[in-house]
């Protein structure tokens, strides 16, 4: 499946993010130096010169990673599409990687008396930039032209982009976005892992740092005075973790208390099959 996040201005910004790829490979005959279609016998036309048959076979070479914790040997718990994996018994974090099950660091962000139904994850995101300053709070300000007053706290505290580490409907994909970068909460390591149900990582950090230029312009009110300070400059990401902000279930939303934001309970009805 194909999802594309994208938000518009003058011209527009375009992320496409979880696509599938297929690599399909056509039997064919080489006969008096023409090819043939193996499966419909239809003749090609003549063969590219050289052309030296083969007799080698595809053999994709496929390798099982156990859901182990490398530290303890406990069997991990997760669902099996997430990247993020938990050990409860030495309370440790992993993420599964192509090179295997490796230490993640991931923060929460503190649960609201109600409790918590579900926590959602975001990778948190800091980025280095060039041609134009996005280091602190005060930058972001200055920067996307926000209605906020800077604070003196704004011109020392870094400024992190929390981009959801799942798949979700283009627009929430934004709309999460620009709420939860927007919001200075606090998130801190756990001491003890939460044992309520943790929404699975389904999308992986190299895509999520795809999107940061439709994330940045998703957080400026005036886009068109945004394009202008950041033409001709550069970002790219330096540090990134998993952060679970705790959401509470209501009969049709999910609700972010400390966000004062609600998200259509259905929407994550279909996100495990995106």
């Amino acid at each position: 499946p194909l999802r594309r996040a994208q938000t518009h201005a003058q011209g527009r910004l375009t992320a496409c993010l979880a696509e599938a790829t297929a690599l399909i490979f056509q039997p064919l005959a080489l006969v008096d130096g023409r090819l043939i279609d193996g499966i419909s016998g239809d003749d090609l036309g003549a063969a590219p010169v050289p052309f030296p048959p083969t007799t080698e076979s595809y053999s994709p070479q496929l390798a099982f990673q156990p859901a182990i914790c490398p530290q303890c040997a406990t069997e991990l718990a997760g669902e099996a599409a997430s990247r993020v994996q938990l050990c409860y018994h030495c309370q440790t974090v992993w993420e599964i990687t192509e090179h295997g099950v490796v230490p993640c660091l991931a923060h929460f962000v503190p649960s609201p008396p109600e409790g918590t139904s579900l926590w959602l994850p975001f990778w948190t995101i800091e980025v280095r930039s060039e041609g134009f300053a996005l280091q602190t709070w005060a930058d972001l300000v200055e920067l996307t032209g926000l209605p906020r007053v800077i604070q003196p706290w704004m011109k020392t505290r870094a400024f992190f982009f929390r981009i959801p580490a799942f798949k979700i409907r283009p627009d929430l994909f934004v709309l999460l976005t620009q709420q939860a970068s927007l919001s200075p909460l606090p998130a801190q390591p756990p001491t003890t892992l939460p044992r309520e149900p943790l929404y699975p990582v389904s999308l992986a950090l190299a895509e999520a740092n795809r999107s940061i230029g439709v994330a940045l312009a998703a957080l400026a009110p005036a886009r068109k005075r945004l394009f202008t300070r950041i033409q001709g400059g550069r970002i790219r990401p330096v540090t990134a973790h998993v952060e679970y902000l705790p959401f509470l279930h209501t009969p049709t939303d999910l609700l972010q208390p400390d966000l004062n934001f609600a998200l259509p309970a259905s929407a994550l009805t279909w996100a495990r099959s995106l």
